[in-house]
């Protein structure tokens, strides 16, 4: 996964400037179909980030249609046939 840099001073809530990434990340095909996030825990220990905030980014990349869980394995870049 690219890195990704939070601007802390920015007034943009960290959850939205992470989804905004990984959202950007996917539609411009720097993140492939099917390619595996970090796990909650470890997204959240990169970014310095609390479990439930990654969890809230990797719940609104999901209900956008942008990625898939897959119970026991972690969440992934949706394949755009899906």
């Amino acid at each position: 996964m690219a890195e990704i840099k939070l601007l802390i001073k920015d007034r943009t809530p960290v959850y939205k400037q992470v989804v905004d990434f990984i959202e950007s990340a996917i539609i411009s095909g720097k993140f492939q179909p099917g390619e595996a996030l970090p796990s909650l825990n470890s997204l959240a220990k990169q970014l310095d980030i609390s479990p439930e905030t990654a969890k809230k980014v990797y719940g609104i990349l999901t209900r956008r249609g942008l990625l898939e869980s897959h119970r026991g394995k972690g969440f992934f870049v949706r394949s755009k046939t899906d």
